[in-house]
């Protein structure tokens, strides 16, 4: 399921037709993640950025998955007010794993970043993406630029989840507030897919980032895309 957000390809619409085709692999996605965090145990950050399912599989398959990684990092969700009070795409796609994924962890296992905090804090001006980050000369901006072309089309400002849950893995002074919270979902009737916090709990599951820093998360990105490219291909070859 999707809302077209970045064209009907999710690239853009950009017509790219040559492109390596990935081979359907033959072990399940959660039976990989469980053998990863019993290879590496203590020592695998795992970055959830979309629907649940897998994380949740390879909770339900193997209890202790959780335990035995460094950290999971996701992103999704809402912390619920009376301008955020619908579901967030990403828990809404699989409501029930995402209650699994939170049903046994704690704030040293977990940290959310709500889909809310970056629109609230991270409301970036559209023409900063377009004539100053988008102006950045290399191959990856260029690439970007044109895979975001739909979406930039349709939005007054920049305000993507996915970068900004990643930056705030990479870069930890983009996070100004955190909460440790009771955090979880709603699965029935017309409230289904809407994120409950309990900040006062003494049960805390998981840490939610309550406040972003704009200024260190615009700096971030300039620094990350402004590298050579020959630095990001051999970072990403030795990652």
């Amino acid at each position: 399921m999707s809302d077209f957000y970045f064209g009907f390809d999710g690239l853009g619409d950009n017509e790219i037709e040559t492109f390596k085709r990935t081979e359907a692999q033959l072990e399940h996605a959660a039976l990989g993640l469980i053998e990863l965090s019993k290879k590496y145990s203590g020592e695998l950050t795992i970055v959830a950025i979309g629907a649940l399912t897998n994380i949740a599989l390879a909770i339900r398959l193997d209890p202790e998955f959780i335990q035995r990684l460094a950290h999971l990092y996701i992103g999704a969700g809402h912390i619920y007010s009376e301008r955020f009070n619908k579901p967030e795409f990403n828990a809404a796609m699989d409501v029930e794993a995402y209650e699994i994924a939170l049903s046994d962890s704690t704030p040293d296992d977990v940290t959310l970043l709500p889909f809310s905090q970056v629109l609230q804090d991270l409301d970036i001006d559209k023409n900063w993406r377009t004539d100053v980050l988008g102006a950045i000369p290399n191959n990856i901006v260029r690439s970007l630029n044109a895979f975001e072309r739909v979406s930039l089309q349709s939005s007054a400002n920049w305000s993507l989840l996915d970068p900004a849950v990643m930056a705030i893995v990479l870069e930890k002074s983009i996070v100004d507030e955190t909460k440790c919270s009771l955090n979880s979902i709603i699965l029935c009737d017309e409230y289904r897919g809407i994120n409950t916090n309990n900040f006062t709990s003494e049960t805390p599951n998981s840490e939610v980032v309550y406040k972003l820093n704009k200024e260190n998360y615009k700096k971030f990105l300039l620094e990350i895309f402004s590298a050579p490219e020959n630095n990001v291909k051999a970072s990403q070859e030795t990652a």
